[in-house]
């Protein structure tokens, strides 16, 4: 079938007004669609006018229905629902356009509109159709290329009147996505080891636990709206990530000032708070708007903003993207506000790739929106969990920063000591401290783990030294390994951001004073050990 039949089908029927032009050199299209906002970019325009040929054999005979007349047919029994769906759509937020997208909310496509206003398109009979979805459902099983999560999902049993139970905390997630269809959570056992984790260690206050039940709400929402557009089928994650560049270290390593380095080069593509945050949203805030009263950031910053050397970032900042994993209840960063040591040490015992594999969900609903440059993470945690990470982004290439571990653990265990006392009723530094040189005895004691060879694929080391003290060599050692110029401009603003560094969001310069006699024995040992091989202080 030719688009332009369906074209030409559909406005013969008015549903699409009729076109002068029947036929236009692609080329011209291309510069057409260059000069207007939109959806739909280049590779798609091509999808559209070069001639692509499927065997849809299989799908039919999985689903247990015949191909039927084809598209051509559809649109004669069709063409009055889709009228009236199109002028639903031009009375933005009518009760009409409302009522039509709640009652069939399953049956979306991808259209050149804000997502807010995307409107089902239906041109088969319901039963064939959630037949055929059965039968894609069962081909993508047999090759593991399924979007869906479903192998996590449990019943949502909780104990009555528990403040993070799964019932309440779900229930408030629906009401949060107005009017949206059902989803069922995935990673219930991690959600349900975390929360009690947080009810028998955590110690929280009443603001604490507060807080902590918004996050919950807040991660939930952004989880079930990120998995509502993959399995959709609105977004492909296949489309995105695929060459994402990770700039990690060990925890505690200050991995900021590298960030805003590379921040200022045009052609990388590094997320920034609201992105994160907001994975599915169409806004954008200005580029050094406040933190608005979000559940996770404004509270945090507000408390930390009481010591000097920490200041809140702007929405539009380069951030880290371990939130997206957040949503998935699968991140090792939740030990750095919350005593949940029990939690953490499941968790850093689970194959983290089915989270991952979100992580990768979340940031294609992410690039969707925001395209343009190579895709830059920067996260310290990636490296407690480096093979997950790799099996979810199998072509991404990495940037791995190196520093003496005692000065990472410094970095890390105070600023966790700061922020649990931000939510807990007691802190207690040495026990910080220890728990943190435990986790990062283990990164460094693990094959193949974060300083070991990454077979197949490319990496780049920098030590924590070279960033401080030759910004700009490293920003061009990294350039070339990306294969990406450095213009004399960018260089300028390089050399411009190093004198803000002094001022960076979370920079602390009074980190604990350690007693490295008093560490256990093996992170001694892994210490010296890794400071030997990549030459740093300390060896």
């Amino acid at each position: 079938m030719r688009v332009a039949d369906l074209l030409a089908t559909l406005a013969g029927r008015g549903v699409l007004p009729e076109v002068a032009e029947r036929d236009r050199p692609l080329e011209r299209c291309l510069t057409a669609r260059a000069r207007i906002r939109g959806r739909i970019g280049e590779r798609q325009l091509r999808l559209l006018s070069e001639d692509h040929w499927y065997d849809s054999r299989e799908i039919w005979r999985l689903a247990e229905c015949a191909p039927g007349l084809g598209p051509l047919a559809g649109p004669a029994d069709a063409a009055h629902w889709c009228r009236s769906l199109l002028v639903g759509i031009g009375r933005s937020g009518s009760a009409s356009a409302r009522a039509t997208s709640k009652s069939l909310h399953n049956e979306r496509s991808v259209c050149n509109l804000p997502r807010d206003q995307w409107r089902p398109v239906r041109l088969m009979d319901c039963s064939r159709q959630s037949r055929a979805r059965r039968g894609m459902r069962q081909v993508r099983s047999r090759h593991a290329t399924s979007c869906r999560m479903d192998q996590e999902i449990g019943p949502p049993t909780d104990q009555p009147g528990a403040p993070f139970g799964l019932d309440s905390v779900y229930a408030a997630a629906q009401r949060s996505r107005d009017d949206a269809s059902p989803v069922k959570p995935c990673f219930l056992p991690a959600y349900r080891r975390l929360i009690e984790s947080l009810a028998e260690e955590a110690d929280l206050t009443p603001t604490g636990v507060a807080v902590t039940r918004s996050r919950l709400v807040f991660s939930l929402v952004n989880q079930l709206k990120v998995r509502e557009l993959v399995e959709s089928s609105c977004i492909d994650p296949e489309l995105w990530g695929d060459d994402a560049v990770f700039v990690l270290g060990l925890p505690g390593t200050g991995l900021h000032r590298l960030q805003r380095l590379l921040n200022e080069h045009s052609a990388l593509n590094i997320p920034t708070l609201w992105e994160i945050l907001s994975p599915t949203s169409e806004w954008r805030p200005r580029r050094h708007q406040a933190l608005s009263d979000d559940p996770f950031e404004h509270a945090l910053w507000a408390h930390l903003g009481q010591h000097d050397s920490f200041r809140a970032p702007d929405l539009g900042a380069p951030y880290g993207d371990h939130l997206l994993l957040t949503y998935a209840f699968h991140t090792p960063s939740a030990s750095l506000e919350y005593r949940i040591p029990t939690y953490a040490d499941w968790l850093q015992a689970q194959d983290a790739s089915e989270a991952y594999r979100f992580h990768r969900y979340a940031l294609a609903a992410i690039l969707d929106r925001v395209r343009g440059g190579t895709p830059l993470l920067v996260n310290e945690f990636h490296s407690l969990k480096l093979p997950a990470l790799l099996s979810a982004y199998p072509h991404a290439r990495v940037i791995r920063v190196h520093r003496d571990p005692l000065v990472s653990l410094s970095n890390v265990a105070s600023i966790s000591t700061l922020r649990r006392q931000a939510w807990s009723h007691r802190v207690d530094p040495r026990e910080v401290t220890a728990e943190w040189a435990r986790r990062l005895t283990a990164v460094l004691n693990e094959p193949g783990g974060y300083s070991e060879a990454l077979p197949g694929h490319e990496v780049l080391d920098v030590t924590y030294p070279e960033v401080v003290e030759t910004p700009l060599l490293t920003v061009r050692r990294i350039c070339d390994f990306l294969r990406i110029p450095l213009p004399t401009g960018i260089e300028r603003r390089v050399l411009e951001q190093c004198d803000q560094f002094p001022c960076e969001p979370g920079a602390v310069d009074t980190y604990f004073c350690l007693d490295e006699e008093a560490l256990p024995e093996s992170f001694r040992e892994q210490r010296a050990m890794y400071c030997q091989r990549w030459g740093l202080p300390g060896s």
